[in-house]
């Protein structure tokens, strides 16, 4: 299944490896997106763990500014999906058999679950009160992950490619 796989795959291979061009577009962009949805990412990730505590968060407009970075980081990820997927298929066996490949992707993974708990506890920031303060130190915890697993899976990404 995997010969058939990787048959199917040859001609793109083919042409990806044949035009540096299309290479180098490629990796634009999913050098964009990252910059894209991570730069929007980590912004919002230090804003949350520069705040001192939640009243300063919510009167400073960092509640607001948190809400409205989820578009940016989804279409960044959109991005760098898409352009992974086209890297991934046009050297398919390399990172098929790549360990630290996988390892990147099992940190996108985590990224995105960090990222479905962070947005839980923006509901109760916007509750405020006791619940705010608690969601706030949920949003401290989850923003220092999603700070780690955005260079760390920018780092395997990198490792990955030289492997």
């Amino acid at each position: 299944m995997l010969e058939s796989l990787n048959d199917f795959l040859s001609p793109w291979a083919s042409y990806y490896g044949d035009h540096t061009w299309l290479s180098n577009a490629v990796t634009f962009l999913h050098l964009a997106g990252l910059l894209w949805g991570g730069g929007r990412a980590v912004t919002a990730d230090l804003v949350t763990l520069r705040s001192r505590g939640f009243d300063e968060f919510q009167s400073a407009g960092h509640l607001k500014f948190l809400k409205a970075s989820h578009r940016d980081v989804l279409i960044g990820l959109t991005v760098a999906t898409i352009s992974g997927l086209l890297m991934f298929t046009s050297d398919f066996d390399h990172f098929l058999k790549a360990p630290i490949y996988w390892a990147k992707i099992a940190g996108v993974v985590v990224l995105l679950g960090n990222g479905i708990f962070l947005k839980r506890a923006e509901v109760g920031l916007e509750l405020g009160g006791s619940s705010g303060s608690t969601a706030f130190g949920m949003a401290k915890r989850h923003a220092a992950a999603s700070l780690f697993l955005w260079f760390a899976t920018t780092l395997l990404g990198q490792l990955a490619t030289t492997a």
